[in-house]
């Protein structure tokens, strides 16, 4: 909670080597996160590749385990996501906290409105198949197994377009603002493609082997 506290109050702390510097995206009032400072820490328990820390299921804290220089990824796109109008597809970036020394910067953890997660597609279409499956019985006619699965595709179906959807309007967030490096589109090449088309290739010739 005393990182917590830091974010919100834009704190910083002096190392040996450097410094810990804190900041919230903007100003800390939102009333829902009244009192979190003051609140116990839950450790999220499954397996990530980053350490990371509930408070009330309102908010979450990431600390990056392996920090590096310079600007972090998961941050960069965060940020920039978190002044796109209109899209709220992503977990908004609540605040974050860096080390630096002489010259160099990197950011150590990052702070998000925490969103359940239900587990990743695959995992859900298995649990549909699964479901499905639970309301067969034997007396069932090849007609009524039929319009099922077909009810089960359509579903599918409509799942995976709004999935489409939602990652054609983040790509469009993303080449929002042509004046950002970092963000500028850039035409696929022809090298750009055969590079798709052999990666392609290397992973149908590696599950073909795993499966043989």
């Amino acid at each position: 909670t005393s990182l917590l506290d830091a974010i919100k109050s834009g704190g910083a702390f002096a190392s040996a080597g450097g410094s810990f510097r804190c900041a919230p995206v903007g100003p800390w009032d939102h009333a829902a996160w009244d009192g979190l400072d003051r609140m116990p820490g839950m450790p999220h328990s499954g397996e990530q590749s980053n350490t990371s820390v509930f408070f009330e299921r309102r908010l979450i804290l990431k600390s990056i385990r392996r920090p590096e220089s310079g600007i972090n990824p998961d941050f960069e796109m965060l940020r920039f996501l978190a002044d796109c109008p209109g899209f709220v597809h992503v977990p908004r970036l609540a605040g974050w906290a860096e080390y630096a020394t002489q010259g160099e910067t990197a950011t150590v953890a990052l702070l998000q409105h925490f969103v359940a997660n239900t587990g990743d597609g695959w995992a859900h279409m298995l649990a549909r198949l699964g479901d499905l499956s639970d309301r067969l019985t034997p007396a069932d006619s090849p007609a009524d197994v039929e319009q099922r699965v077909a009810v089960l595709g359509v579903e599918a179906l409509a799942e995976a377009h709004e999935l489409g959807a939602v990652t054609g309007r983040l790509h469009a967030a993303l080449a929002s603002d042509p004046a950002l490096p970092g963000f500028r589109p850039e035409p696929i090449t022809g090298e750009d493609a055969g590079r798709g088309r052999r990666a392609l290739a290397q992973d149908l010739d590696r599950l073909t082997a795993e499966i043989a």
